[in-house]
């Protein structure tokens, strides 16, 4: 989904002793974690473990993953994944990954959020939130023998939003031009967005891919209420991929992003929209995990509130309101 970089990981590891690491009290070593080719500068950047000390783990909250589904069977995962939904038609309850490509998005994403420490030295930003899995029928999926639910994805948000998920992540998108559709955001979509909003849940979509190709309009990023999210590398710098557009929120690392998949022992590393979308749904759970009782604008408020802005003065296109910096 959105013409995500592959790349497999290779690296040598013990992974009985990465292994070895405490669900509620995670550790690492001083070094960033992550392997050598592809090291997650971002817990050095945004102090990660003395947020985690501080109690800011991501406890407490849910992040609905609506995506390819999520192999909760992988030991990164295990404890991580509650049982969710699958509208893709293959009778799962979300904790199994259907990406026809070895990638496996939906595995990939979760792992940003909340994977133990674990195979590639890779940790999640959020090891204290739960994942809520809800497959849906994107390009390239495995069907078996049911049949996709319609408009899968405006009930995927519906069904998040009734299920506890207080974050929404959807690393996908879909490029919507005038000439064929009369709105940028279809109604079932909008309505299904202001519906989880209304019962306090954020969400969250990938801006797109396409920055190098005129940045055409994406949903459901565009869509009013959206968090739309952009990235950018590990010198800031805005991904040459990465869509521009007036409406862009904020954006994050989504360049060399290191990843688990659905297989054990397997990783890869790859760039995208998709991987700074999973990246800023993580840092919400963080924040709104330091201060629960508050409702999501509030939490909103304060992520954005840390941002930094790198480009001209004010929101622009490339950049959002900014880069979050702590």
């Amino acid at each position: 989904v959105n013409g995500t970089r592959r790349f497999r990981l290779l690296v040598v590891l013990c992974v009985l002793a990465l292994l070895a690491i405490s669900a509620v009290q995670p550790v690492r070593a001083v070094a960033a974690p992550g392997p050598a080719e592809a090291p997650q500068w971002w817990f050095d950047s945004w102090s990660v473990p003395s947020l985690w000390a501080s109690g800011a783990d991501g406890r407490g909250i849910t992040v609905a993953v609506i995506d390819t589904g999520v192999q909760a069977s992988i030991p990164e995962l295990a404890g991580q994944v509650l049982p969710g939904a699958d509208f893709i038609g293959n009778n799962t309850d979300g904790r199994q990954d259907f990406d026809g490509d070895s990638f496996s998005h939906g595995t990939a994403m979760a792992s940003i959020i909340v994977a133990h420490h674990g195979y590639g030295d890779i940790e999640g930003l959020a090891p204290g939130a739960k994942v809520l899995p809800i497959a849906v029928p994107l390009e390239g999926v495995t069907r078996l023998d049911g049949s996709p639910t319609p408009n899968a994805t405006p009930t995927a948000i519906r069904y998040a939003a009734d299920h506890g998920a207080r974050i929404i992540s959807m690393s996908l998108g879909e490029s919507v031009y005038p000439s064929r559709e009369p709105m940028p955001c279809a109604a079932s979509l909008q309505n299904a967005i202001v519906y989880a909003i209304s019962k306090g849940s954020l969400v969250v979509a990938a801006s797109g891919n396409s920055g190098a190709d005129g940045s055409p309009v994406d949903e459901p990023s565009v869509c009013l209420g959206v968090i739309s999210v952009g990235s950018v590398d590990r010198s800031l710098t805005v991904s040459s991929f990465s869509s521009r557009h007036p409406y862009l929120t904020v954006t994050a690392p989504g360049e060399d992003v290191a990843t688990l998949t659905r297989a054990a022992d397997e990783a890869f590393v790859g760039s995208g929209t998709s991987q700074a979308t999973a990246m800023t749904s993580a840092a919400l759970a963080l924040v709104w995990s330091k201060y629960p009782t508050e409702r999501g604008n509030q939490i909103l408020s304060r992520l954005l509130g840390t941002t930094q802005d790198l480009g001209p003065p004010g929101r622009d296109p490339a950049y959002g309101i900014g880069f979050r910096s702590e």
